[in-house]
């Protein structure tokens, strides 16, 4: 594991959770939540839902597993091409409101990091 708590060892056909365990998005997508859920609902109860820490603790057999499951990977390509759609999409509510007015954009991330930095901190500490 990397010292900011991303997996070395993630298999190669669900690097994503990675990704999407330090986005927002996953919180209020109900299938972001439920697969991060199917991937150990005993790791979700006990890190107390946080994809983050629990992806960081969990043993690699599991996600080697999980990542030849059919089951599994039909979940994880809907929830990850939602996600990847959402990420990509060029008509987002922040976009709108913030893409052209760079002033507004600096302040947002200000902002944003103001309230991210301690988060982080309490995800992975």
């Amino acid at each position: 594991m990397e010292a900011r708590g991303k997996r070395q060892d993630m298999p190669k056909r669900i690097i994503g959770l990675t990704e999407l365990a330090y986005n927002f998005w996953w919180s209020w997508h109900p299938d972001g939540r439920m697969l991060f859920k199917r991937l150990s609902r005993t790791a979700w109860k006990i890190n107390k839902h946080n994809p983050v820490k629990m992806l960081c603790e969990i043993d690699k057999d599991t996600l080697e597993k999980l990542a030849k499951d059919p089951i599994f990977l039909k979940s994880y390509d809907v929830v990850m091409d939602k996600f990847n759609e959402y990420l990509n999409n060029e008509s987002s509510w922040f976009l709108r409101n913030f893409s052209k007015k760079k002033s507004n954009l600096s302040r947002f991330f200000l902002q944003s990091m103001a309230f991210i930095i301690p988060f982080h901190f309490m995800l992975v500490g």
